[in-house]
């Protein structure tokens, strides 16, 4: 049997999970982060839409994409240039694209 190695913490039991090969406390790890993102997704959701809703009559989605984006980086994101495509993407999601 071929042993593989877990692709965060390099264990050598790892099993396939999501695409990639993990250990099973990295796969617990993983499992709980996708589940705080679900959640996180599913608080923000209504706020995020009544947000853009209510600005997007004054800023184009791009402003309101690179708004957010700065958002996040309060938050402890990247200190570079606002990932203004992600924001973007993420506000058409939750607006339906309507924003």
């Amino acid at each position: 049997m071929t042993d593989y190695f877990c692709d965060h913490c390099g264990d050598t039991s790892a099993l396939p999970f999501h695409g990639s090969f993990l250990c099973p406390i990295c796969s617990a790890k993983v499992g709980l982060q996708e589940a705080a993102a679900s959640h996180l997704h599913e608080l923000m959701n209504p706020v995020i839409r009544q947000w853009a809703a209510h600005w997007g009559h004054t800023f184009t989605p791009k402003d309101l994409a690179v708004i957010l984006a700065l958002e996040g980086e309060s938050w402890g994101g990247s200190t570079d240039q606002p990932d203004e495509d992600t924001a973007l993407a993420y506000l058409k999601r939750v607006t339906g694209d309507q924003a």
